[in-house]
């Protein structure tokens, strides 16, 4: 691709677009190197952050910011008229086996989770319909990753099966924490790693796809109503519900591609 196709792009008058609009724009990222495109754009992420320690969301951020042009958007809104950009990276093998890298989380404060319906939450407003940038990457302080393609939720045939578990989950959680006085959920939560989701039931677990964690940490003075908490979808539940397994294989047979991450360091020793 010629690099003036990119800055053409990224310097048209951007406001709020749809998940359609976005989907054409990502075509133009196609096989890049999302560190160039950083650079490129000035979009000003950087692998690091201040204290030394290693950015994670770097390269999700490059993608949303590639379309968007925002620094930051709302926590409240999505990204787009229509949908929620996330990233879901592949890391590589040294056998060339792909994976998922990470999974993903949206957060809710707990106030809402105990006055909202699921369908009336930010939670269900960014699941319900989201662009996965789907991009290669090795290590978060890694000066290069690869992007492949963005896949809309909406063709994914069991996408809807996941919005059922997601509704499930979030009433199961609901239930628990609206049993408990806030007073009662702030002292039982205040220094334990997992709040409810991590119980005794199948696998261990009471949620299907969900691990629920603190986002904030409990201060003097912070409004207890306002403490957050991350609904984490697990890696596993990314690759069996957000890709194909053919998918995958395909990418590890696919020799240009081996090639090109070699090229970039992109896979694991």
């Amino acid at each position: 691709m010629e690099t003036y196709e990119i800055i053409l792009c990224y310097y048209l008058d951007m406001s709020k677009i749809n998940a359609l609009e976005a989907l054409k724009r990502y075509e133009l990222l196609k096989m890049q190197d999302l560190y160039q495109i950083n650079t490129l754009h000035n979009i000003n992420e950087t692998v690091l952050k201040e204290n030394g320690r290693p950015n994670k969301g770097w390269q999700g951020n490059v993608c949303e910011r590639f379309v968007t042009r925002s620094t930051i958007n709302p926590q409240d809104d999505i990204d787009l008229v229509d949908a929620e950009i996330k990233g879901t990276p592949l890391t590589v093998s040294k056998k060339g086996n792909f994976t998922v890298k990470e999974p993903l989380s949206i957060t809710l404060s707990i106030k809402d989770i105990i006055n909202n319906k699921f369908e009336d939450t930010k939670l269900f407003k960014k699941l319900s319909r989201m662009i996965l940038c789907r991009y290669v990457a090795r290590v978060n302080y890694h000066k290069s990753s690869l992007f492949l393609e963005a896949h809309d939720s909406d063709t994914i045939k069991s996408y809807q099966g996941f919005l059922k578990l997601a509704k499930n989950d979030f009433e199961v959680i609901k239930k628990i924490i609206s049993t408990k006085t806030m007073s009662e959920i702030k002292k039982e939560y205040k220094t334990t790693a997992n709040l409810p989701g991590d119980g005794a039931t199948v696998k261990g677990r009471i949620c299907n796809i969900f691990s629920f964690r603190p986002k904030a940490a409990f201060s003097k003075g912070k409004n207890f109503d306002d403490i957050t908490r991350a609904f984490t979808v697990r890696a596993s539940t990314i690759r069996d519900y957000f890709y194909d397994d053919n998918y995958l294989k395909m990418l590890s047979k696919d020799s240009k591609l081996i090639e090109k991450l070699k090229s970039l360091d992109l896979i694991r020793k």
